[in-house]
């Protein structure tokens, strides 16, 4: 049987197409019948280099920015505290003095802490060079090159990095005396608005009453009721009560002993002799007394008038012992 050449085409071109979309097919296949990932992963940006010059030149513009800032606080706290006896309140300005100097102690302790920290870089850095030193001694030719330059870049870095701690810690030094400085003007300020205080005090106290002594050999001068007890007022009572009894008892005696003469009386209180005579005589009796009392206090005030240390100062004390008792004169010289 023959066949005709039309259908033997045909069924290559078939055959041809099939092994064609083969890989297609199967890709596709593939693609739907795979597992879904859960999220798209990005990847992680690789860490930059750190800049080793940069942080120390950060570090370095740190140290000074705070050393300046605290010599600056100190320079504002000196003078605040030395003027503040000319101010109205002197506490006030001595507040605000220590407030600055508090923030000057907090800005150099900041200072302080970033110069330990290029200290311990520095270490670093020389650990590092003696590292590099050490594998270079064991290199040759252009490898030793190589490392010989790398130590010497290490050394100049070093030597730039011990330069700049060095004018640091000249800086903080600085702000250190600064603040010493405000410290001690603080402290002077304190000590004399201490003493203006208590001289105020002492001045806005009431002066000494007149009859206390002005010194302590001076007796305390003699007051009654807070008033000097001069004894005129006394006097002046005893003697009129005085006169006035004098006066009843030779009234009264005259009116119940001695009425033997004509007169109205015609001695009807004859029988009150016992009563007004010695009521006379008691009232008598009572100016007297006052007038004595006062008397001795005249005589006391003015021996306290007359006072003075030089005066020999006696007086009449009792005095005992094993075979009896007495009376001594005894004075002070």
């Amino acid at each position: 049987m023959r066949t005709s050449t039309p259908t033997v085409s045909l069924v290559s071109s078939l055959v041809a197409a099939t092994l064609t979309l083969a890989p297609y097919q199967g890709a596709v296949a593939a693609t739907a019948f795979a597992p879904a990932p859960d999220e798209p992963v990005e990847a992680e940006a690789p860490d930059e280099p750190v800049d080793a010059e940069a942080v120390a030149a950060a570090r370095a513009a740190e140290i000074d920015e705070k050393a300046t800032e605290a010599s600056t606080k100190a320079a504002e706290a000196k003078n605040k505290a030395e003027t503040a006896g000319d101010t109205d309140d002197a506490a006030a300005a001595i507040a605000d003095a220590e407030t600055d100097l508090a923030a000057a102690e907090a800005a150099l302790a900041e200072s302080k802490a970033a110069l330990d920290e290029s200290k311990a870089a520095l270490e670093e850095q020389k650990a590092a060079l003696e590292e590099l030193k050490a594998a270079a001694a064991t290199k040759k030719g252009k490898a030793k090159a190589t490392a010989e330059s790398q130590i010497g870049d290490a050394e100049g870095d070093i030597a730039v990095a011990a330069s700049g701690i060095a004018d640091a810690e000249a800086k903080i030094s600085e702000a250190e005396a600064d603040i010493a400085a405000a410290k001690a003007a603080i402290e002077t300020a304190t000590e004399e608005a201490d003493a203006a205080a208590a001289a105020a005090a002492e001045a806005a106290k009431p002066p000494p009453p007149s009859y206390l002594p002005e010194d302590d050999d001076r007796p305390p001068e003699p007051r009654i009721a807070n008033k000097p007890a001069k004894g005129k007022g006394l006097m002046i009572a005893g003697g009129t009560l005085a006169g006035v009894g004098a006066g009843l008892t030779i009234a009264f005696s005259l009116m119940t002993r001695k009425c033997s003469f004509d007169g109205p009386l015609q001695c009807r209180l004859q029988n009150q002799d016992d009563f007004l005579i010695p009521m006379g005589a008691a009232t008598l009796l009572a100016g007297t007394m006052l007038l004595g009392v006062g008397v001795g206090y005249s005589l006391r005030y003015k021996r306290w008038e007359r006072w003075s240390p030089e005066d020999k100062k006696t007086a009449l004390v009792p005095t005992a012992d094993r075979n009896g008792a007495g009376l001594a004169w005894v004075g002070r010289f």
